[in-house]
Parts: structure tokens; sequence; C-alpha cells
């Protein structure tokens, strides 16, 4: 491994390591501890006899945190491995749900990390095509690997056919005879579907039960 991405990694596991041992503490010391940084807004829960670690009541969210500390472990496991494409895959999501949150000024929400790494993909999709279509197999070979990539962290998509059976029960919930109708599936269709199929082929599959 590059001494440079050595030395991430070591930082990583430091820092990783470190702010598990800071909850770790004694009340007092943990009190102590948070009357000398602004670095998060600190609840301390009473203490507990039983030693169970103190911890910040921000922080347990396992759907706030779960993908954050996931990709914090591939990215490790990926340098480790000298997994470069990978890694460089790895570390695009991981910025794409930083700014995300920056945008919106708090942490995501699972449907919201969900949704971003949706549009990753849906580009990924996009790409694919174009270059299939150009005969640069070689170009989206590369898509292909990135996007099973991100399809790791995303829950599975529904097939074709679970699909068409809900977007024949849309049709016929508004009683849409054709194309006209279009929207009338679509906007609430989507609404239920967001996050579980891929927008163009929910789009396919209404247009030709209503073509």
């Amino acid at each position: 491994m590059a001494a440079t991405e050595t030395k991430q990694l070591d930082s990583m596991e430091a820092q990783e390591q470190g702010s598990r041992g800071h909850w770790n503490m004694a009340p007092l010391q943990l009190e102590s501890l948070c009357t000398r940084t602004t670095v998060y807004p600190i609840t301390v829960r009473p203490y507990d006899d039983s030693n169970h670690p103190i911890t910040p009541t921000h922080l347990t969210s396992e759907a706030a945190m779960s993908i954050h500390d996931e990709l914090n472990q591939a990215l490790k496991a990926a340098m480790r491995e000298r997994n470069t494409g990978r890694r460089d895959t790895i570390r695009l999501l991981m910025t794409t749900l930083k700014n995300a949150e920056i945008e919106k000024g708090e942490a995501l929400t699972a449907p919201e990390w969900q949704a971003q790494l949706q549009k990753q993909a849906k580009q990924r999709r996009d790409s694919i095509a174009a270059y299939d279509e150009a005969g640069r197999s070689d170009l989206a070979d590369g898509e292909r690997a990135e996007l099973a990539i991100i399809e790791s962290y995303l829950p599975e998509m529904m097939s074709d056919d679970e699909i068409g059976a809900a977007v024949d029960a849309q049709i016929a919930a508004v009683g849409a005879n054709g194309l006209s109708d279009i929207g009338r599936v679509m906007g609430p269709l989507m609404s239920k579907l967001r996050g579980k199929a891929d927008g163009a082929a929910v789009q396919r599959i209404v247009r030709e039960r209503l073509g």
C-alpha cells in the first residue's frame, strides 16, 4: 500500500478508536470532556451501574449512522486491498452524501440517502446505455463495475413483474384508459415506489400498459 494511503488509513482508524474511547469514560470524566469541547451538542444520560457505555443521544440512530459506518469500513477495506476502483467509487458516494447533508443542514434519513444513491445509479445506467450504443464496451464495463458497487448499498429493486402488478393496480385505481392519463398514474405510483423501483422501468411499463 502506498505510504500516503497507509497514513490515511491509520488516521481513520485512530479517529474511530478515539471516538469510541470517549464514550466509555466514567460520567464525571465525560462531563468534564463535554465542558471543554463544542464539537457535539451532547446530552449525558444518568450513569448506569451495569457499565453500559454512555452515548450521545443524537448518535444512537442506526438509520442515520449505518450507511456512513458501512461506507467508511468499505473504504478502509478497499485501501488495504489496493482496489482503486472500489476505493474511488466509495469515496465519491461518501462525498455525495456529505454534500447532501450540508445542503440539508442535518443528517439524511434512510429514504433521502437512498435517493442520493439512486441518482448515482441512474447516472451509471445512462452512461452504460450511451457507451454501449457507441460501441465503447471498455467504458461501459467501467460504469457497470461502479453501478454494482452502488447497488450493493441499496435495497433490492423490484422486478418488472412486481412493477407491472403495481402499475395495473394504480391504473385500475384511477380508471386510466390511455396515454393521456399517464400523469394520473405516474405521480402517485412513483410516490409509492420511490427507492424500490427504477423510475425508467416504471415509466416504460406504464406506457406499455396505456399505449
